[in-house]
């Protein structure tokens, strides 16, 4: 998979900064965009590729009930990650009046009011979003918007499809060790993107608390170190035990909350179901970047620098 180094925007401050995005699964809620943390290219284009017909404009059915499998090339795209807030407000006092109860007086109403109003509100506040658009090929991004429309598609990317599903699985099993798939929705890009008609997909995720400490690894004491090492080997075989190994292995896609000892992994673009002969071996800290051999024995993990 080549990631192509930075280049123009595709997500202009413009267009994107606090703009809205709603989302009216699993809950109805409305999000503001605040902060772009970053963004990258993914050139995929003439890769082939298994798809199912859509089925749907929101892109929350079933992949797997959506049409006949097909073969299909590539497109390529472009992916942001947002810091954003909710926007929307809770309705946690719902008419007092169809709520009360035979018998019931208005003081107690008015407490049971009061009770529900105290309730905290369950939802988050901050969330991450990831944003894909499908982009043109190299040769057509300055070509007029007719030609950019002819390339337009509606079918995911494997990246997207592959993070959708894993995270939907992670989520539904309740994976502490994951960031929650909170919302998704897959949208067509107006006549004033890089492919109008091309797919938009919104995936709204968990805020984790961390830090990625991919600059910094050798820097951090020796016990943190080793903290880090056991927490990642716990946070690899829950992601396994709930059903998704993630094999974009490296520090850049782990985030470390040293105050919590929790290791999170993220980015789940390339990930395949756990098998019986997944097992845990200390050979996957080096895979992880969270080891260096140097010239020890690969074999030995008491040759390696840690």
């Amino acid at each position: 998979m080549k990631r192509a180094s930075r280049g123009p925007t595709w997500f202009e401050d413009e267009q994107f900064l606090d703009s809205e995005v709603s989302f009216p699964d699993p809950s109805a809620s409305r999000w503001r965009l605040k902060r772009k943390i970053y963004e990258r290219e993914y050139s995929l284009a003439g890769r082939d590729r298994e798809t199912t017909a859509a089925n749907g404009e929101d892109g929350n059915a079933d992949r797997g009930e959506r049409g006949k499998r097909e073969r299909e090339k590539e497109s390529n795209e472009a992916c942001a990650i947002y810091l954003c807030t909710r926007i929307d407000e809770p309705n946690l006092n719902p008419a007092a009046s169809d709520d009360r109860n035979e018998g019931e007086s208005d003081s107690q109403t008015e407490d049971k009011e009061k009770s529900e109003q105290a309730k905290p509100d369950p939802r988050p506040k901050k969330a991450i979003m990831k944003i894909r658009l499908q982009i043109p090929s190299p040769t057509a991004k300055a070509d007029p918007v007719t030609v950019r429309a002819s390339q337009a598609t509606t079918c995911l990317t494997t990246l997207a499809t592959n993070e959708i599903d894993a995270l939907s699985a992670l989520t539904a099993a309740q994976c502490s060790s994951t960031p929650a798939l909170l919302a998704w929705k897959q949208d067509t890009q107006d006549c004033d993107s890089g492919v109008p008609g091309g797919f938009a997909v919104f995936m709204l995720m968990e805020l984790l608390p961390g830090v990625r400490v991919e600059n910094f690894m050798r820097e951090l004491a020796r016990d943190e170190r080793d903290a880090l090492r056991v927490c990642f080997r716990e946070a690899w075989l829950e992601g396994k035990a709930c059903g998704a190994i993630n094999l974009d292995t490296g520090i850049r896609n782990l985030l470390w909350d040293s105050k919590r000892r929790k290791c999170y992994i993220l980015d789940f673009e390339l990930y395949r179901k756990p098998t019986e002969d997944d097992v845990w071996n200390d050979s996957l800290y080096l895979a992880w970047n969270l080891a260096w051999i140097n010239d020890g024995d690969p074999n030995d993990m008491s040759t390696w620098e840690l």
